[in-house]
């Protein structure tokens, strides 16, 4: 098979491979998360994407049969990208186990489009037996409608996608005390740098509305590849380590609104004052802060209390959200056993693992952020 070995193919085809072993591996993951099928799909669109580049210059485009194979291939599936990145997102925030059918209108559109394409394939191979749709000789995913349409698409779920990463990493926050263990700071960066691609999209659409100079476009699909295989790795990556942290609970995002046994609307200052003196005084008995794996709902039954209760008492009463509430006694527990002198025994981060802290930079960051100082300044502001 005919595949000109220029620089240009061979980058293309570098990029490729790798984002199709990626989405391949992503697929085998897929039975730990869902949300792994979800980014490989993703991944493996990218590979798509960037396919009719790397095959134009390995001069398909020159030759009859490889030609057609091209045109009437719809390598772009521009509103595929955006249902998968946001079932994605919920698949990863927990906020989805399974798909509905009101779920399925969100892949209308790709659907339509497909039936465009093999419209279109049926049309001027078997019908008419001549180029009719495409007389113009340009590749229908090239037409300046569908490349808009789709960045629209594609944009609006990001924006979706990104709403939905604040609203989970608030609601996690006020239900878990090992909020930072849980937090995909990941699927931030992904829908930012997802983002950032659509926008440079939107720049060459606008120097270049028509097919424009081939060589020109060469680099923006070079940079969506490159910015595509990060998202692969730092994907990839990111499932291994949550792997890692399947012994703690994800929480539902449905937690803190379960059903009400009290009404939070009468909770006055008293009340919350109440709760924190009862809250205090089940830490100092029991160090029930100490527990890594401590949540909010837990917490509620050990006072005989329901979570919007308690989350209302702890937001208004303390200023802060129940993971640094918690977080707060684990610090001042740590500041305790510096200062009898247990770090000249162990470790710094055996003492935080022992006063419920799950990781080193939880700890660091908490820590600071509470005494404006890392443990080991303020070992020495003690010593």
């Amino acid at each position: 098979m005919l595949f000109n070995l220029g620089y240009q193919s061979v980058i293309l085809l570098i990029i490729f491979l790798q984002l199709v072993l990626f989405s391949i591996l992503l697929f085998v993951r897929g039975r730990d998360s869902k949300a792994n099928i979800w980014l490989g799909v993703f991944i493996l669109l990218s590979a798509f994407y960037i396919t009719p580049w790397m095959l134009g210059h390995a001069g398909w485009y020159a030759h009859d049969g490889y030609r057609e194979f091209l045109f009437f291939m719809p390598f772009h599936q521009l509103f595929l990208f955006g249902p998968v990145i946001y079932f994605f997102t919920k698949r990863l925030t927990k906020s989805i186990t399974h798909l509905s059918s009101k779920d399925v209108l969100h892949f209308i559109p790709a659907g339509l489009y497909m039936i465009y394409a093999l419209v279109v394939f049926i049309y001027d191979v078997f019908l008419v037996d001549e180029f009719y749709f495409y007389a113009d000789g340009q590749d229908k995913d090239l037409d300046l409608w569908y490349q808009i349409a789709g960045l629209i698409s594609m944009l609006t779920y990001s924006v979706v996608c990104l709403r939905l990463y604040a609203g989970y990493k608030r609601h996690i926050f006020e239900t878990v005390s090992y909020a930072d263990s849980l937090i995909a700071n990941w699927l931030r960066n992904f829908l930012i740098v997802f983002i950032a691609i659509l926008l440079f999209r939107t720049i060459f659409i606008v120097i270049f509305p028509e097919l424009g100079d081939w060589g020109m476009k060469w680099w923006f699909y070079v940079l969506f590849g490159l910015l595509a295989a990060y998202l692969a790795i730092a994907g990839y990556a990111n499932s291994l380590r949550l792997s890692t942290l399947s012994f703690l609970k994800q929480p539902e995002l449905t937690e803190v609104s379960a059903p009400r046994v009290e009404n939070t609307s009468s909770l006055n200052q008293e009340g919350v004052d109440e709760i924190l003196k009862k809250i205090h005084r089940l830490f100092k008995n029991h160090s029930n802060f100490k527990d890594p794996e401590l949540s909010l709902s837990q917490l509620a039954q050990s006072i005989n209390t329901n979570t919007s209760i308690l989350s209302k008492a702890i937001n208004s009463g303390s200023q802060m959200n129940f993971n640094d509430f918690v977080n707060s006694f684990r610090v001042e527990a740590v500041k305790e056993s510096l200062k009898k002198g247990e770090h000249k025994t162990t470790t710094l981060v055996g003492i935080a693992m022992d006063c419920g802290f799950n990781s080193k930079s939880t700890f660091i960051r908490s820590f600071k952020k509470q005494t404006g100082m890392t443990p080991t300044e303020y070992v020495k502001s003690i010593s």
